[in-house]
């Protein structure tokens, strides 16, 4: 059993978690039986190690025995206090491999864009409801929540591993992928045509949703594209975005 925060891992799990600048450390902390499960589910290859609180061995084994024992670290109850992101915690956590992807590595397709979108619980119901909708990718351009923000990876719940992930882009590498692969730029905005108004493409696009506050940046509105809007019915200004978000995801879908 681990002891001490110096253990190599334990240090490691550490040094991903630090706030402020983003981590240049390639794995993230996974927290909680629910966040755990689903990873081995659906994405077990990215696991590096499952951490146990001490005396909790049992309660997990039905998650510990789908993975060699080697796998998985017993520490005491100080030690994971010390990683945990929260005072109440469930007692197990997986140290995860980050996924990595560059635009260079992605093709014609149906992406979503996000423009510094700021709420760590809309970013992460946008990723698990693109992933849903069948989309083919997610651009996280720069000013969007961190991507491996606790709040994120527990709204998402393992979806980052379904999707290729793009983050930190800046605005001409977009315009350029967008140009090179000939895509349909959709926009979200307010001031745009009514959704039914509007032909769209059923395929070889890319849906722009933007800030809580400000919608989508005046950099994207230069890319040549289309505008659209969903009607709001009643009284009320506009839709949260990851609301919007999966509603227009679904409407593309359709089509």
């Amino acid at each position: 059993m681990i002891t001490s925060t110096e253990n190599p891992l334990i240090k490691k799990v550490l040094h991903s978690k630090r706030k402020g600048k983003k981590s240049k450390e390639i794995f993230y902390l996974a927290e909680g039986e629910r966040f755990v499960g689903e990873l081995l589910e659906n994405s077990r290859n990215y696991i590096e190690k499952i951490i146990i609180k001490e005396g909790l061995e049992r309660k997990f084994n039905h998650l510990t025995k789908r993975v060699s024992e080697s796998k998985v670290m017993l520490v005491s109850n100080k030690v994971f206090q010390a990683i945990a992101s929260t005072e109440t915690t469930q007692g197990i956590a997986a140290l995860v491999e980050k996924p990595d992807f560059a635009l260079d590595e992605l093709q014609k397709g149906n992406y979503l864009i996000v423009d510094k979108v700021k709420d760590p619980g809309n970013l992460g119901t946008i990723i698990r409801t693109a992933v849903a909708s069948g989309t083919d990718g997610i651009l996280l351009l720069k000013g969007t929540v961190d991507l491996f923000n606790d709040k994120v990876l527990r709204s998402s719940m393992g979806a980052i591993h379904s999707i290729p992930i793009v983050y930190d882009i800046k605005t001409n590498d977009l315009k350029e992928f967008i140009l090179l692969n000939q895509l349909t730029l959709i926009i979200s905005d307010l001031g745009g045509e009514l959704w039914h108004n509007i032909k769209l493409p059923t395929k070889n696009y890319c849906l722009a949703v933007g800030n809580e506050a400000y919608g989508v940046c005046d950099e994207i509105k230069a890319i040549p594209g289309e505008r659209v809007r969903l009607p709001i019915y009643g009284d009320i200004e506009s839709l949260n975005v990851a609301i919007a978000t999966g509603i227009m995801l679904y409407k593309l879908q359709e089509k």
